[in-house]
């Protein structure tokens, strides 16, 4: 299945670098994108990564967590983003260098997204992008 996403999955902030996916092996390139699971296989296998890695969620995934964003750093050494997918497996939305919520594709915008812990904001991003973006609220735990 992961094959359907190469002719349509592009990094949202750099569009003309290649995005390989995490499943094949490969040994070195520019950006890596997959699953939480997958870019942990693809990191025991030895992947190097030279720009960045997307970790591919759905819309009904609760947010990565902090020891996730940890490996995944300890891992590739490369700055990590979430790439936001809708059910048919498109780019909805993408996080950006702020880390805060995700930048939506307007058609995703027009449909009204529901995210359960999460919220559509419009004002700007501190990145400086405007837009409409899904900005997930943090729960805290009981002890």
């Amino acid at each position: 299945m992961n094959w359907l996403f190469r002719s349509r999955l592009r990094h949202p902030l750099f569009p003309a670098l290649a995005v390989t996916l995490a499943e094949p092996r490969v040994s070195r390139c520019a950006v890596l994108a997959g699953r939480l699971d997958e870019l942990g296989r693809a990191a025991v296998r030895g992947t190097r990564v030279s720009r960045s890695v997307c970790v591919l969620c759905n819309l009904d995934e609760p947010p990565l967590r902090s020891a996730d964003r940890a490996a995944l750093w300890a891992w590739f050494q490369v700055p990590i983003y979430r790439l936001l997918l809708d059910p048919a497996g498109r780019l909805a939305g993408y996080e950006c260098e702020a880390l805060d919520g995700f930048h939506l594709d307007s058609s995703v915008f027009r449909a009204e997204v529901r995210v359960r812990g999460a919220s559509l904001e419009q004002t700007p991003c501190p990145c400086g992008r405007p837009g409409p973006r899904l900005v997930e609220r943090t729960v805290s735990a009981a002890a």
